[in-house]
């Protein structure tokens, strides 16, 4: 992972991946959100913006898992604080 590649849209249409040259980024807009780190056996991931307000981390098997918890958690912090996406909004 070198340099910036393209933007990637996972499962979560709040969420934008981009690689960084030693992890990747999620953005919600323009702020980041959390990422997730690349390693030989296991991928560690780490979210900013929780329900409870600390970060929270951990680590999982392959990027798609750890892509997955990142997304899940701030999907988690979302709705708890009652956001709702610009482009959702009638």
């Amino acid at each position: 992972m070198s340099g910036r590649s393209p933007r990637h849209r996972h499962r979560s249409s709040m969420i934008v991946w981009r690689e960084e040259t030693h992890r990747v980024v999620a953005y919600c807009g323009e702020l980041s959100v959390g990422a997730i780190f690349p390693g030989v056996h296991r991928w560690r991931w780490r979210v900013w913006h929780t329900v409870n307000a600390n970060p929270v981390e951990g680590v999982t098997l392959n990027s798609a898992a750890a892509r997955a918890a990142v997304e899940d958690r701030f999907e988690c912090f979302v709705k708890a604080a009652g956001l709702i996406m610009a482009e959702s909004a009638g």
